[in-house]
């Protein structure tokens, strides 16, 4: 049952499956986690792990600090050490045949709901929700004009309990309640949706109205044919359209990664972060793409070269002396250069070795 879970993408939060997916579908149950040491008043990261298994092998990587001293702040298994695992898996299963997991014979249930044999819970008989995909502006039909990025998967919830009794009168309320935000929420938790996944009772035969597409204009802090070394980057975009913009995405190699809430406004800006590692190769593409609330998106592409480890610390030198006598309540002022191989993606002040103050 373990296993089941471990295994199953679906079930993973967004973004996740980037780092820890097989390629080709290939199944494997795998697990991340990351231990912490209390420094000061401060909590920080230390071992960070990526244990996972198929029916072929078993890999576990730990990343950090060899003298036991904590990670970064943002450090985490996922990020660390994920990446590894999933590249390593990924290269000794190379012309290895995909295997499913063997399910004991004392299991019962189907790939939702597992159960010991002669445990079965009697709402589970016949549990066998159908999926299909819809035009999500309007829970519609998808059709030629179906703007990609608003064809969303949908669950016909009129069949996702098909209990049997002699008093049918209790589906349509029931059935009312699930096609409600309520009822999503409820569908999303207990069947392992994902949250932009769509509820609807029966085919749709509606085709939803929109609007001629409209080109969404935006910028990005980031530029074409950039060097970086691994690890978290800032990116923040500036955008513009007659329509309100629902969400902004970031893919890496085609790869889906994460999205930004754009709020949908028909203008502003929005900031997040990417991570982006050399085990993935040297020459990259990060792509952004604006979707606005139509489903009518724009895309950009940039280039990126990963360059090798940056093993130099940067080089602070500040214009403000080393030994200052400051009064309690008076504020202070900073000013120098930071010089570094890399970028420099923040700056920490600490006061008695207490995290005071982040900026990026």
């Amino acid at each position: 049952m373990i296993t089941n879970i471990l295994s199953d993408n679906a079930a993973r939060p967004e973004g996740w499956n980037y780092f820890l997916a097989m390629a080709d579908g290939r199944k494997a149950a795998v697990k991340t986690g990351t231990s912490s040491k209390k420094i000061g008043q401060n909590t920080l990261p230390r071992d960070l792990w990526t244990i996972g298994f198929t029916p072929q092998y078993t890999t576990a990587v730990w990343t950090g600090n060899t003298d036991g001293k904590p990670a970064s702040a943002r450090a985490s298994g996922m990020e660390s050490s994920a990446l590894i695992w999933k590249k390593l898996m990924d290269f000794i299963h190379t012309g290895l045949p995909k295997k499913d997991f063997v399910r004991p014979d004392d299991v019962g249930g189907n790939d939702r709901f597992l159960y010991l044999e002669g445990k079965k819970p009697d709402i589970l008989k016949a549990f066998d929700p159908t999926k299909i995909e819809v035009d999500s502006l309007c829970n519609g039909k998808v059709t030629e004009k179906t703007p990609k990025e608003a064809i969303k998967e949908a669950v016909i919830f009129d069949t996702a309990f098909p209990i049997e009794d002699e008093y049918p009168g209790w589906r349509d309320p029931v059935n009312a309640w699930l096609g409600s935000e309520d009822g999503r929420k409820y569908l999303i938790e207990k069947m392992s949706l994902t949250e932009d996944m769509m509820t609807v009772v029966a085919p749709p035969e509606n085709i939803c109205e929109r609007p001629d597409e409209a080109v969404s204009d935006f910028t990005s802090s980031l530029t074409d044919n950039m060097q970086l070394f691994s690890g978290l980057y800032p990116v923040e975009i500036t955008f513009n359209s007659d329509h309100t913009m629902k969400e902004a995405q970031i893919l890496i190699n085609d790869k889906f990664y994460r999205s930004i809430n754009l709020g949908d406004k028909k203008s502003g800006s929005a900031k997040a972060e990417f991570g982006i590692t050399s085990i993935d190769g040297t020459d990259q593409i990060i792509t952004l793409r604006v979707v606005d609330s139509f489903g009518y998106s724009t895309s950009k592409n940039y280039h990126v070269k990963v360059l090798n480890k940056d093993g130099n610390n940067p080089v602070i030198k500040t214009d403000n002396p080393t030994t200052m006598n400051i009064k309690s309540g008076q504020q202070v002022s900073f000013s120098g250069t930071i010089d570094d191989q890399s970028d420099v993606s923040k700056i920490q002040v600490f006061v008695d070795d207490v995290l005071y103050g982040t900026f990026q």
